[in-house]
């Protein structure tokens, strides 16, 4: 409360996502019970770089970090920053915010064919996807576009801080990629947000998976990495990013938001931070164990 009260005097608007109705819909756009509004990005029309201090335009900032000093302190996050695409990539997200902050409730948001809950830059290639969806995982439709069989190199990994029994049809889509002749490696927070039901069947398709080793500090990443042929298309190198845990909610229920950044540089430093939060994490027989929650 007293933060609120201070951006009131700082700001020009404020809106707190929430149902007069119910007080379990705390989202913006979703009117599920129990949703709540989970994206984390933010929206600058200037600024400028921190060192050179030069001027940026039209600028998006998704991230996967919340405001709290756990975040800060305690998970690994990361943040994606794009700017200069005006009409195709940062107006978009400037409607999705007001439709955000207007409160405009939609219960399937996420709707490509009819235009809403989906942004694509042709400039860039960037993709967004806005949950709630009520018809489709959005990763599962995302994962269907690597299509064939591998004959050249390929490559897919996940760091989720979340990865729950509800999204069987994404880890349906892992082992399908896997048999054609991918490599496949899935790293989640803990064992206890990593759903029994999901591990059997990564062990049953032969695909490595780890934890990690501390309590104090954990992923809070929500990314996936590909390269190799994409949506008929060779050689790609990709970047999926954003608020979306692997749960029912992230797709269902609350307000998320899904960026795919088809860079060959910014996959590159994705994958070094990939590896090195795997050589950090531990296997997954240090955890497994009777009273292991799915």
């Amino acid at each position: 409360k007293p933060v609120v009260n201070m951006l009131k005097n700082k700001i020009d608007k404020l809106s707190r996502c929430r149902d007069k109705k119910s007080k379990t819909i705390q989202s913006c756009i979703s009117k599920k019970k129990n949703s709540i509004q989970h994206q984390k990005y933010f929206l600058f029309s200037t600024t400028s770089r921190p060192k050179s201090h030069k001027k940026m335009n039209n600028v998006v900032l998704v991230t996967s970090s919340n405001m709290t000093k756990t975040a800060q302190f305690n998970q690994w996050n990361d943040a994606f920053i794009s700017y200069g695409d005006k009409s195709g990539w940062y107006s978009p997200w400037l409607q999705h915010f007001r439709h955000q902050i207007n409160q405009e409730k939609n219960k399937s948001y996420y709707n490509p064919k009819k235009h809403t809950g989906y942004i694509e830059s042709n400039q860039t290639g960037y993709e967004a996807h806005f949950s709630p969806s009520s018809n489709k995982d959005i990763f599962e439709s995302i994962l269907k576009k690597i299509r064939g069989k591998s004959t050249n190199q390929c490559s897919l990994s996940v760091n989720q801080a979340y990865f729950t029994n509800y999204r069987k049809s994404v880890v349906n889509q892992l082992a399908r990629i896997k048999k054609r002749g991918c490599s496949v490696r899935v790293l989640v927070s803990k064992v206890a947000i990593f759903g029994k039901k999901i591990r059997k069947r990564l062990d049953k398709a032969g695909i490595e998976y780890h934890y990690m080793l501390s309590k104090k500090k954990y992923t809070h990443h929500k990314f996936i990495l590909y390269e190799g042929d994409y949506d008929g298309k060779k050689n790609q190198q990709i970047v999926w990013l954003g608020s979306h845990n692997l749960t029912d909610d992230a797709n269902r229920i609350n307000d998320e938001v899904v960026v795919k950044v088809p860079e060959r540089h910014i996959f590159h430093a994705y994958k070094r931070h990939f590896n090195e939060c795997w050589r950090k994490c531990t296997t997954k027989k240090i955890y497994i164990t009777k009273n292991s929650k799915g």
